[in-house]
């Protein structure tokens, strides 16, 4: 293999750990919600078909946003390395404003920024899945495929730590901690995803 090459293949594998570290991410403020936002919801006078319909509201814009991304980004300049760009943002405000909510003491505000901020990280979940798998589609054959693996299996990680972990700081710090550290995690890996990216895109 040639030096070039090698570099090029480096380059690749670091991106590639960029995009598995978003998914693990995104699925982990999905997913960390389920142990204790419901018990705070109730404290605030939030009914369980409320808090089941913030629960599923990510997921509902992730599944649109995606749609609609997918359609139309071969329009947007910059294409997909704007995408997880702006998607890993939205992500980190989602994140961020859950935990804030918590000094809101009306039920029904509470509810409404709940709301907001699910459909944020929605928006942001759906733009890094599909800019991540419009790029590894760009791979070679067999490359594309193992990576897509990793791709899935970092969502899958993610879905099952997120609980684990949310649960986790929750009893150590209360309601804002877990919110508060992933956020925290989010802004530090920030600047490595966006040198992963446009490094990959010279």
């Amino acid at each position: 293999m040639s030096d070039i090459q090698e570099a090029m293949s480096k380059t690749k594998l670091t991106l590639v750990y960029a995009l598995c570290l978003i998914q693990f991410l995104t699925n982990c403020a999905l997913s960390q919600l389920s142990p204790f936002y419901p018990l705070k919801a109730r404290e605030k006078g939030i009914s369980i078909i409320w808090i089941g319909f913030v629960l599923g509201f990510f997921a509902i814009l992730q599944i649109i946003a995606s749609a609609l991304i997918g359609r139309n980004m071969h329009r947007l300049e910059g294409g997909r390395h704007v995408l997880i760009m702006v998607g890993s943002l939205l992500l980190i405000a989602q994140i961020s404003i859950m935990g804030l909510i918590d000094y809101v003491k009306d039920g029904d505000w509470f509810l409404f920024w709940s709301f907001f901020a699910q459909g944020l990280g929605g928006l942001g979940g759906g733009a890094n899945l599909t800019a991540s798998m419009a790029i590894l589609s760009s791979f070679d054959g067999s490359e594309r495929e193992i990576y897509i693996g990793w791709i899935e299996a970092a969502n899958g990680i993610g879905l099952l730590f997120g609980p684990l972990i949310g649960a986790g700081l929750f009893s150590y710090g209360g309601y804002r901690m877990p919110f508060f550290t992933f956020a925290g995690i989010y802004l530090l890996f920030y600047p490595c995803i966006i040198y992963s990216l446009m490094k990959y895109n010279r």
